[in-house]
């Protein structure tokens, strides 16, 4: 026993001598692991893969009212010549109007690595309470083919609360190592709740007399409210993700949108965000 003891010590020596060299060899690289130092500018190759991750940020709507109520107004205006020959209905008379606020949602997403391009697709969605409303009135006096003249008056108010969208978009960026700028183009689905009303007042005067002699009473009137009403639109941003460890990152992102009609009633969204996401 005492003559394998020797050989036992200088067995386990070797043993761990052998790592502790290797370790030397390597320096301060194993203890980083497979990520590089934080900035440094060659591309790590890590961005690609799926991820999951929540957004939170700020909006601000431009919500265009201008036609809200044509489509009522021509409906109440429907068998007369002022609607046929002079589009009384096409007449803009609400205002835009600005709303901002604060949103929050969730993305998910899939990138592509090619060498230092990075190429992907991602879901996102977006929950904010954007609340506007107009009102307004339009009184004016017009001719027609027949000889008539018509005294005219259009009250007109719509309120649209835009509640959430949807966006599906690719995106296309530039490893920098540890930073990801990228930019998105995709489509944007939007949901909202709209209320819209007018009154018509009308007097025609068959003598031609300009302006007319009568004096304008109520014609007609409607008004229709509408839940989750929705509207196809584009999205394009600019972003920057920020790689914090092997398997997860921050953004930082500006997204423009740009909604068809609810209703008649357009909207336009400037949205400035931050996230943090996970990727596997």
């Amino acid at each position: 026993m005492r003559a394998l003891l020797p050989g036992l010590v200088i067995g386990l020596g070797w043993a761990f001598a052998a790592p502790a060299a290797h370790a030397a060899d390597l320096g301060d690289s194993w203890l980083r692991g497979s990520m590089p130092a934080y900035g440094d500018s060659e591309p790590t190759g890590a961005w690609g893969g799926f991820y999951i991750g929540v957004q939170g940020g700020y909006s601000n709507a431009n919500i265009d009212f201008g036609t809200a109520n044509s489509s009522q107004i021509a409906y109440i205006l429907r068998n007369l010549s002022v609607e046929q020959e002079r589009r009384i209905s096409g007449a803009t008379v609400l205002p835009e109007r600005d709303v901002r606020g604060g949103n929050y949602g969730f993305l998910v997403g899939y990138n592509s690595q090619w060498e230092d391009v990075v190429l992907g697709v991602e879901l996102g969605y977006t929950r904010l309470n954007l609340d506007a409303t107009a009102s307004d009135s339009n009184r004016f006096w017009t001719a027609t083919s027949n000889g008539y003249t018509y005294n005219v008056g259009l009250e007109s108010s719509a309120q649209v609360k835009l509640t959430d969208y949807l966006t599906f978009r690719g995106r296309a960026g530039y490893d920098l190592g540890n930073f990801l700028p990228y930019a998105t183009l995709g489509l944007a689905v939007g949901r909202a709740d709209v209320t819209r009303s007018a009154n018509v007042y009308l007097c025609e005067d068959t003598t031609g007399s300009t302006p007319p002699a009568c004096a304008a009473g109520l014609y007609g009137s409607a008004s229709e409210r509408k839940k989750d009403t929705y509207a196809v639109g584009i999205a394009a941003g600019l972003g920057l993700d920020i790689l914090l460890t092997e398997n997860l990152f921050l953004r930082g992102e500006y997204e423009y949108v740009r909604f068809g009609s609810f209703e008649n009633v357009n909207a336009d969204l400037h949205t400035v965000r931050g996230a943090v996401a996970a990727k596997f």
